[in-house]
């Protein structure tokens, strides 16, 4: 018989085993204070200050008056809740729509456009200006980009309705315009075109020409007054623009906002804020904002910055 020889074997497996530890971190406690002044030792430094307490003298009627305001008046309220809706009766809806004044259209340079800007004259009663564009879509705008169109900023008078009383003539279409509102530089108008570029205006001439004819004609009103009226002068040419910026260093898209700075605050290139004795009490800047993320600082002293005489502001 076949006996088998093969001796026995055995065999066990296992997984390495290590021993492992972590410590996490500790901190000890520590005791901790805070250390505050007393109020009623900055109000008596408050007191002490003669400017901090001639600015709340001054502006305290102001605030006061506002502060009623709001407790008077809904700001959150909507104004036009209670006009009434399209819905109404026929015979009540004439009551709760707002009457019309005056309109003003010019056949040659506003009609079938729209108003893109509007803005009073400062010191004038019953001047107004408007820059009308044309009515084109985006892509007929995005395909005449580039090309230049004559546009005109428009001064209306309430004494006539059929002309406008001064034009301001611009290469490009313009979305916004400023009066200078600083004393005694009224005459000033910033205005910002479709292309990025900004110009600005003098009329001073033209609203001493106005003033003169204006006089003249309350004159011969008084002499013609039997005789039907004094006879219609030529329309005042429109005023050229004093200066236009360089397309290189204007904005990259349109000018949609300008603001003329106050006459107590002037920058330098750096963009801070001049020291008090460098300002004489005009205003010589103005911002302007574009849809490509930049708002640049204009100076009107453009010249005398490139002739070196205002350091202070840039260095040519």
């Amino acid at each position: 018989a076949a006996v088998d020889k093969a001796p026995p074997c055995r065999l066990q497996g296992a997984l390495p085993q290590a021993n492992s530890s972590s410590q996490t971190t500790w901190w000890r406690p520590v005791n901790k204070g805070v250390q505050y002044s007393a109020v009623g030792a900055q109000d008596a430094a408050a007191v002490d200050n003669l400017a901090l307490v001639a600015f709340l003298k001054r502006v305290r009627p102001t605030v006061e008056e506002a502060l009623q305001q709001n407790e008077t008046v809904d700001i959150f309220k909507d104004a036009f809740a209670g006009v009434g809706d399209e819905d109404a009766a026929v015979g009540q809806k004439g009551d709760n729509e707002l009457k019309e004044m005056r309109n003003y259209n010019d056949i040659k340079y506003s009609k079938n456009m729209s108003i893109s800007a509007i803005d009073w004259h400062p010191t004038r009663k019953g001047m107004i200006a408007v820059s009308p564009t044309r009515n084109l879509s985006f892509d007929e705008r995005v395909e005449q980009s580039g090309q230049a169109h004559t546009a005109h900023i428009l001064l209306w008078d309430f004494v006539d309705l059929i002309h406008p009383q001064i034009m301001l003539q611009s290469p490009h279409e313009m979305f916004c315009f400023r009066f200078n509102p600083c004393p005694g530089q009224h005459n000033l108008v910033a205005a910002g075109c479709l292309n990025g570029q900004v110009i600005i205006w003098d009329i001073a001439d033209a609203m001493a020409v106005l003033n003169e004819r204006e006089t003249r004609g309350g004159r011969r009103a008084k002499e013609d007054a039997g005789d039907g009226g004094a006879q219609d002068e030529e329309q005042i040419p429109p005023v050229e623009a004093l200066a236009v910026s360089q397309i290189d260093f204007s904005h990259r898209g349109m000018v949609a906002d300008m603001a003329w700075l106050p006459p107590n605050t002037q920058m330098n290139v750096k963009g801070q804020l001049l020291e008090e004795e460098h300002l004489d009490g005009k205003s010589y800047q103005f911002l302007t904002l574009s849809g490509d993320g930049s708002c640049l600082v204009w100076d009107l002293r453009y010249a005398d910055i490139a002739e070196g005489h205002l350091p202070h502001i840039a260095k040519p």
